[in-house]
């Protein structure tokens, strides 16, 4: 009875190592063959709101950590805020034609669709670096207008003369959880485009200066 029963144990160990390995395997084939996509789970905003002290308006992507590998690839619903990782809208989602779709949004409130905007600035997109320690920022300085340009603007415009309009700021912060343009949790500019502090010991001091002028112009804008 005894020598049975360790039969029957050993045979349920044998095909639970088996089920892993299984798992393991096609999990590892999934990530080779999605290896260039981002498999985040994602919420597109059906009509304004706030995440992370960041105002949305429709047709935001919000894209959150993935936990399970079950986790649904398309939300209906928006996750918990602490999961969020990056917020966007990105020329390659046409979200006008995703929103007309969409039977509880009203054809007329399509008009807001408009952009994110961070210290007056239109941006493309803001997400947590893949260290976690600071937040990017992703300008689109082309839907600036010329009244709207502060010194901060344009200073941050001209980091990099070849990433314009497009050049990232990468800011670090007391609260990661607040991603608003909020002058008292902002804690030093860390990189502005290719201007990063500290990179190479000939360029440090150029660097720095660029990117503490760029703080100081940013303490200037106002809210």
């Amino acid at each position: 009875m005894i020598f049975r029963n360790k039969i029957i144990l050993l045979t349920l160990v044998i095909i639970g190592l088996i089920c892993l390995f299984c798992y393991l395997y096609f999990l590892g084939l999934a990530n080779m063959w999605h290896v260039n996509t981002d498999d985040r789970p994602y919420f597109i905003t059906t009509k304004p709101m706030i995440v992370k002290n960041i105002k949305l308006p429709i047709g935001t992507e919000i894209r959150y950590t993935k936990k399970w590998f079950w986790q649904d690839y398309i939300l209906k619903e928006p996750l918990n805020e602490e999961d969020v990782e990056s917020i966007s809208l990105h020329s390659q989602h046409d979200y006008i034609d995703f929103l007309k779709t969409k039977k509880d949004v009203p054809v007329d409130s399509i008009g807001s669709y408009k952009y994110i905007e961070w210290a007056g600035v239109p941006v493309r997109s803001i997400y947590l670096s893949a260290n976690k320690k600071h937040l990017v920022i992703s300008p689109d300085f082309r839907k600036m207008s010329e009244d709207k340009k502060t010194k901060f603007s344009q200073i941050w415009q001209n980091c990099d003369k070849y990433a314009k309009p497009f050049g990232e700021l990468y800011i670090s912060l007391k609260n990661i959880n607040d991603w608003s343009f909020n002058k008292e949790n902002i804690l030093d500019i860390y990189s502005c485009s290719s201007q990063t502090r500290g990179e190479t010991i000939g360029a440090q001091y150029h660097n720095d200066k660029i990117l503490d002028t760029l703080y100081q112009a940013m303490l200037e804008v106002k809210k």
